[in-house]
């Protein structure tokens, strides 16, 4: 989970680097798929957590009969399903003191889309995991759906918190413009 969290955590940050090229299409993109890597593996730690023995540990008790997919399973499973859903990248924020009004103008209907786009890919999160619950509903244990749950919510709130960050950062620049221009 720290390694997840590491990425998130990186993806958010490199956007404040000045001068980095995180602010390019490229950079943008890496930052995305940095930040739903992160919560994969955060993800997948939960789930490893909340099974004892997980992967790498003690054996599963043979006694006990697990006749559904792992969670897991699942949790990869919603993994793949992932991989269709478009992610949506945060347009460049423009610094705020040099930055015309017609680059301000731009970037505030970038970031209006940017919202559009991610509130697309956390319907498409959900609609992929929800696909999955349903589709192993008959066979999986109520301990492995709840485990996917949890993946579906943690990969959804990631995409929400890097909007946020990434809003909170333009934010910030068009409070520096406000300021050099006063306007409000």
């Amino acid at each position: 989970m720290l390694a997840g969290t590491a990425l998130i955590v990186a993806a958010i940050a490199s956007g404040w680097l000045p001068g980095s090229a995180a602010g390019s299409t490229v950079g943008r993109v890496s930052r995305a798929l940095a930040g739903v890597a992160g919560a994969v593996l955060i993800a997948w730690g939960l789930v490893s957590h909340t099974h004892p023995g997980g992967l790498f540990g003690s054996p599963p008790d043979t006694a006990a009969v697990h006749r559904g997919p792992s969670a897991t399973e699942l949790v990869k499973n919603a993994s793949a399903a992932l991989q269709a859903c478009p992610v949506a990248t945060a347009p460049a924020v423009p610094d705020g003191a040099t930055a015309s009004l017609q680059e301000m103008e731009a970037a505030d209907a970038a970031f209006h889309a940017y919202d559009a786009a991610t509130n697309s890919y956390t319907k498409c999160v959900d609609a992929a995991v929800g696909s999955v619950a349903k589709q192993f509903a008959g066979v999986a244990e109520a301990p492995d759906l709840r485990a996917l749950a949890q993946f579906g919510t943690r990969a959804h709130n990631a995409a929400i918190d890097q909007e946020q960050a990434a809003v909170d950062q333009f934010n910030g620049q068009l409070r520096v413009y406000k300021a050099k221009h006063h306007t409000s």
